[in-house]
């Protein structure tokens, strides 16, 4: 319930303004703003939990919210940082295909693929599972699905939810 929802964005607020250098804080609340349909707060919020701690996984957080926020070229410098400071990972180069495909950029995205192919992770099998149905709201072009792989079609929104 949206009702719900709201309250448990007062409360993230509320720990994050009482607790400001607590990185969990500031990620809890910039969720439940992206869940509201807040990108510019989310992604505000996530800039200070990514100044907090500065890893690379923290790095991920900010191409999850500047995607659907519409900033692609700052979801890249953020999987630039990420690479920058730890290894490579399916989950970066998840990110990169996903940034590849709002720019049409098929043969990177073919690449990004071709790297995950037989290695472990959590998200490989979001790439590999055809039944896999979610969804980047907002940010399908049209005409751009005709060139997504089966494998990424689910992911990129390509398909219905």
């Amino acid at each position: 319930m949206v009702g719900d929802q709201e309250k448990a964005c007062a409360v993230a607020k509320q720990w994050a303004q009482t607790f400001p250098r607590d990185y969990p804080a500031h990620i809890d609340f910039a969720i439940c703003l992206k869940l509201l349909g807040q990108p510019d707060r989310a992604l505000a919020e996530i800039r200070e939990a990514v100044r907090l701690l500065p890893s690379a996984q923290s790095y991920l957080w900010r191409p999850e919210l500047s995607i659907p926020a519409g900033r692609v070229q700052e979801a890249k410098a953020a999987l630039d940082q990420a690479s920058a400071r730890g290894p490579d990972s399916i989950e970066v180069r998840y990110e990169r295909g996903r940034v590849s495909f709002l720019e049409g950029d098929t043969a990177v995205m073919h690449a990004q693929m071709r790297w995950a192919e037989g290695k472990p992770g959590r998200l490989r099998s979001s790439w590999e599972n055809p039944s896999s149905r979610r969804t980047m709201a907002g940010s399908i072009a049209p005409g751009r699905c005709s060139s997504v792989p089966w494998r990424w079609a689910p992911r990129a929104g390509c398909c219905p939810p």
